[in-house]
């Protein structure tokens, strides 16, 4: 397939399109390797690695014991709030 490089702001890009994309196994904003050889532009998905969310309680437990910020007291209510 012929495509173009075309102006995107300060640099240039190409496009691809969807079925080069499904074939690729990537979606819009997927990190890929890209480098020159041999005066060729060889564009690699890069494998992405599944990250869980931690727990609660994981992340509880990784807290510093001395890390918590001391709690100031900015005098009496000036409003309407409800304390």
């Amino acid at each position: 397939m012929v495509t173009n490089i075309r102006p995107w702001g300060n640099s240039c890009g190409m496009t691809f399109t969807k079925e080069e994309m499904r074939l690729l196994h990537i979606k819009p904003w997927d990190p890929v390797e890209k480098k020159i050889v041999g005066g060729k532009i060889i564009i690699k998905p890069i494998k992405k690695v599944e990250r869980r969310r931690p727990s609660l309680a994981e992340m509880v437990a990784s807290m510093k014991k001395n890390g918590w910020h001391k709690l100031l007291d900015k005098g009496a209510p000036v409003g309407d709030e409800i304390w």
